[in-house]
């Protein structure tokens, strides 16, 4: 089987060996796969559907199997790909670079030199771009504040003194989106607080079956055993009436980049604050780390350094 399964509406679905390659590059021993790819290759064949030309068809009895398939997509997505500690180190290394983006620079096409956010400008500088870039960082000599912070905030990974969890919540509008919660949570901060909207960090999480809110199993052709050569839909309530009513679930997540009690309580402050008037449902929030120190979670770390002891997220 390819690498895609076309569907009836030209979409492109993921197939079955990139989900098993997947899964058993990353998660071998740790995680089980749910449904049977051998049996997917097997029952397939290509069909020209008329109007749509030639398409991978699956056999009928097989479509429990497809979605199988796309729940193990969700499920890699939901404990490894956007699992909120990946996606916090994610956002670490993001501003890591911001902060070295001036200070670090390769070597491109007639000696040139380029800074991080240029090197995709050219592709003799970019080939060096490799994933040695994070030790990079963390030798470059200089006692620049922004290429100090970069070197802090990497080491806090290595040491795995992440941006504290604050909580998360779902929206209830279509219309409400990143952009909306940031405009929400800088009106919510409190006065007098350490907290500002650049001390926050927020994810914004979308867990699919690979096609938005759409049911791809939809999208995809099936033959029976009587009529191999004939393409058919199969609709969900054809299927079972325990499948999922919806394909796609949407989180925010927020993050503290500060370590300091007082920002971490007013973090959770804004956080409610800014899903009410939002008209979001409450949020999730977790309660201040019990590893802390007592007395260090009430200092206040201007510098963003990290006290000892510091959550993972």
């Amino acid at each position: 089987m390819g690498t895609s399964v076309k569907g009836a509406n030209g979409e492109v679905m993921t197939s079955s060996d990139e989900v098993r390659r997947r899964w058993s590059a990353y998660f071998e021993g740790l995680l089980k796969v749910t449904f049977d790819y051998h049996r997917i290759v097997k029952f397939s064949r290509v069909i020209d559907v008329e109007g749509e030309g030639l398409q991978i068809c699956i056999r009928d009895k097989e479509c429990d199997n497809l979605y199988d398939m796309f729940h193990a997509r969700r499920v890699l997505h939901r404990t490894a790909y956007q699992h909120r500690v990946a996606k916090t180190i994610e956002l670490m290394l993001v501003d890591a670079f911001l902060y070295a983006d001036k200070h670090i620079r390769y070597r491109g096409k007639d000696g040139i030199k380029y800074a991080l956010g240029d090197v995709c400008d050219d592709m003799s500088a970019f080939t060096n771009l490799t994933d040695e870039v994070f030790h990079h960082v963390l030798l470059a000599e200089g006692e620049h504040r922004d290429l100090l912070r970069a070197k802090e905030i990497l080491k806090n990974i290595l040491k795995r003194q992440l941006y504290v969890f604050i909580g998360h919540t779902q929206p209830t509008a279509d219309d409400i989106i990143k952009d909306t919660l940031v405009e929400a949570l800088s009106r919510n901060i409190p006065a007098r607080s350490p907290l500002s909207i650049d001390k926050l960090g927020i994810q914004e999480v979308r867990i699919t079956y690979g096609m938005g809110d759409k049911n791809p199993i939809e999208c995809v052709r099936f033959f029976s055993k009587t009529s191999p050569d004939v393409a058919k839909v199969i609709r969900k309530e054809e299927v079972s009436i325990m499948l999922p009513q919806s394909f796609q679930e949407v989180l925010f997540r927020l993050v503290c980049k500060s370590y300091d009690g007082q920002s971490y309580n007013d973090a959770q402050k804004t956080f409610r604050a800014a899903c009410k008037e939002l008209n979001m449902k409450e949020p999730s929030v977790d309660s201040w780390p019990s590893i802390l120190n007592p007395v260090n979670c009430n200092q206040h770390h201007t510098n963003g350094s990290a006290p000892a002891g510091s959550p993972a997220v």
